[in-house]
């Protein structure tokens, strides 16, 4: 959604076009800084089942599972994914 969509629900506004870099450029880094040992993950409370719902029309599969992926450090957390998809479409001009 926010890579993909809300850019396109939101033209005029520059911050908005600036969100897919962002987001992916998040996970990436928390990865990268996790797999050299940076990444803080001492966290204090479990987060139960997550329900998490995937990206099913952008293609994004490589980011997705880099997310999920730093979900399943925090211990005591089950990540249920959701594959389907939301119903959330951009307006086409």
């Amino acid at each position: 959604m926010f890579k993909q969509e809300l850019p396109l629900l939101y033209p005029r506004m520059r911050r908005c076009a600036t969100l897919p870099r962002a987001c992916s450029i998040r996970s990436n880094i928390s990865c990268l800084r996790h797999e050299a040992g940076l990444l803080r993950t001492d966290f204090k409370a479990a987060l139960g089942t997550v329900s998490y719902q995937s990206p099913v029309t952008c293609g994004c599969r490589t980011s997705d599972s880099k997310t999920r992926d730093l979900m399943r450090l925090v211990p005591g957390t089950s990540i249920d994914t959701i594959e389907r998809c939301s119903g959330i479409t951009a307006p086409t001009a």
